[in-house]
């Protein structure tokens, strides 16, 4: 019955670790979904981010485009100037146009005209526009003699400096069958580009999660918005998109996006799509025009997307992980504790049967002493002096285990107090032993004392420390057999301690029940199987008398060679050395 309580006993806590293990498995799997679904997610809002981070930037250049397109060369000054006003007046990045030039073609000639104020003034070129200026001039024509001259066909989007090219010409002039007029050279600024608008969109769009880069055609850097090498970000994208993309602005969607939609935003300008003339003629220009221009590249600032969803799926690995152990910590410990306090209910029964049986053999001494005597059936002197001690024993044992009980109730209500003070080891000693000496007449065995030439002092409690030297006698004369007797020895030790040593040479204590010693109510089974009398309070008592005075007890025994326990007080003041 008892080991089948026992094995109840684990039952129910190894059934919770097994439903927590099984848990933690489940858990496992759902963690690892749930951020499958997740990079799925985060990747289609990517995708989405990134489309529409295209679009705004298509549409802000397409707005620039229809500002300054002109069908026709006429009052060109005037014109331009009153759309520069106009785009300078609206809501969408007023100060990104930083300058106006104006390419005229006439009869096989180049003019390069500068806006300013309400005027188209001839200049020169600027060094900025010195390779853009090979692309403008008329060049040799194609079509037979190789004597005819045309004007090349101007990319809209520009690389360095940024900026549009937006050709002057009317929706009825076929662009394979006659050459722009000329061009309108809107230069842009690249602080605005840098500060404001692609990071407006960027934050806009992506947040502080995601690095994004914005190259040009040649591989340079219009925008980044982190210091990340440009050629690992690009090489490690998570998503790109072209940035103003012709093919986008003839009404072709690129293949993997989703068409633009025909509403248009809130606080912008109309999104309109360019005639139909427009659309038909671009078709001719060749494949050049119709490359894309910028290009966005996006990533994770962890590194990728992967990694950042690997971290995140970590992390709530861990908290998981963290939880369920703190649940399977709470069940062991639960289950400890559980088995502490039925070990400590079994040994306080023990402890009620062994004081009951400690209480009731001095008290049946007594009064049955007590009684011969008053019966008068002890005359002689001798008979009742040994009457006498026999009442004095009994009454000095019981008022020990008084003492022991009291000592104990007085501990764990946390009210039991010492007055220190400076005792003699030796005489401490002696009062123990004295307190001992009817249980070792009764037993036979001689305790011998060794104190030296000089009286040591301590600082303590005298009667507390005369209880637990006297608990430390009387278990070597219990425990330690009649043959050898007990010592006791009083020595000094380094730095200001006195060393109390009670030795006995009997049978030792196990290996397994030294680390139980000190616990309350543990009796050993050397002395449950004697049938030892004691409640196994003595030596927990004994422990807690000198953690209070600030010592520390030693324990030495070996099987068959008796045990050795040692109490290491600090010594007094004045006797200090």
């Amino acid at each position: 019955m008892g080991s089948f309580k026992k094995l109840r006993a684990y039952i129910l806590p190894l059934g919770l670790l097994a439903l927590l293990s099984i848990l933690a498995s489940l858990q496992y799997r759902w963690t690892g979904q749930i951020s499958t679904a997740e990079r799925e997610r985060v990747q289609a809002s990517l995708r989405s981010s990134t489309f529409r981070f295209s679009r705004d930037v298509h549409e802000v250049f397409i707005s620039l485009f229809h500002t300054f397109h002109l069908e026709s060369d006429r009052k060109l000054g005037v014109n331009l100037s009153a759309r520069l006003d106009r785009w300078r007046a609206g809501p969408d990045y007023p100060d990104l146009v930083r300058h106006i030039y104006v390419v005229l073609y006439n009869e096989g000639e180049t003019a390069f005209l500068e806006l300013r104020g309400n005027d188209l003034r001839s200049t020169t070129w600027p060094d900025e526009l010195s390779r853009l200026r090979a692309q403008v001039e008329f060049v040799q024509g194609d079509d037979g003699d190789g004597h005819k001259r045309r004007p090349p066909f101007l990319p809209m989007l520009l690389d360095e400096p940024p900026g549009l090219g937006v050709p002057i010409r009317s929706q009825r002039d076929g662009w394979s069958r006659a050459a722009p007029r000329g061009y309108v050279l809107v230069l842009l600024r690249e602080d605005v580009l840098r500060e404001d608008l692609l990071p407006d969109l960027g934050n806009r769009h992506f947040g502080p999660q995601f690095d994004i880069i914005v190259l040009n055609r040649t591989g340079g850097v219009v925008f980044a918005s982190s210091d990340v090498e440009t050629s690992k970000l690009v090489a490690s994208a998570d998503a790109q998109a072209p940035l103003f993309s012709p093919r986008r602005f003839l009404g072709v969607v690129p293949s993997g996006e989703a068409p633009e939609s025909r509403r248009p935003r809130a606080g912008s300008r109309e999104r309109r799509r360019p005639p139909a003339g427009f659309r038909a003629s671009f078709r001719d220009a060749g494949r050049e025009l119709m490359e894309d221009r910028w290009h966005l590249f996006v990533r994770h600032r962890t590194g990728s997307l992967d990694t950042a969803v690997a971290r995140a799926r970590n992390r709530n690995l861990a908290v998981s992980f963290a939880v369920m152990g703190l649940l399977a910590a709470s069940v062991v410990l639960v289950s400890i504790s559980a088995r502490r306090a039925t070990a400590l209910t079994e040994r306080k029964m023990e402890f009620v049967a062994g004081v009951s049986h400690e209480l009731r053999t001095p008290v049946a001494v007594i009064r049955s002493a007590g009684q011969n005597l008053s019966d008068g059936s002890v005359s002689e002197p001798s008979r009742v002096t040994h009457y006498g001690r026999i009442i004095e024993s009994e009454g000095r044992r019981l008022e020990n285990l008084l003492e022991q009980v009291l000592e104990l109730a007085g501990i764990q209500s946390l009210k039991q107090r010492y007055q220190p003070g400076s005792v003699s080891a030796r005489e401490i000693v002696s009062e123990a032993i004295a307190d001992c000496e009817s249980a070792a007449h009764d037993r036979g065995v001689e305790v011998a004392v060794e104190s030296g030439e000089v009286d040591l002092h301590v600082r303590g409690d005298r009667e507390a420390l005369r209880r637990a030297i006297a608990n430390l006698v009387n278990n070597a004369i219990k425990h330690g057999g009649q043959a050898n007797g007990v010592e006791v020895h009083v020595s000094s030790r380094p730095e200001h301690r006195v060393a109390i040593q009670v030795v006995d040479h009997g049978p030792g204590i196990p290996d397994e029940e030294r680390e139980h010693l000190f616990e309350a109510f543990y009796r050993g089974s050397r002395a449950q199987d004697d049938q030892v009398a004691g409640s196994g309070l003595g030596l927990s008592l004994v422990d807690h008398i000198v953690r209070e005075h600030g010592g520390t007890i030693e324990v030495e025994s070996s099987p068959g060679a008796g045990a050795s326990f040692t109490l290491v007080l600090p010594a007094a003041a004045e006797h200090a050395t």
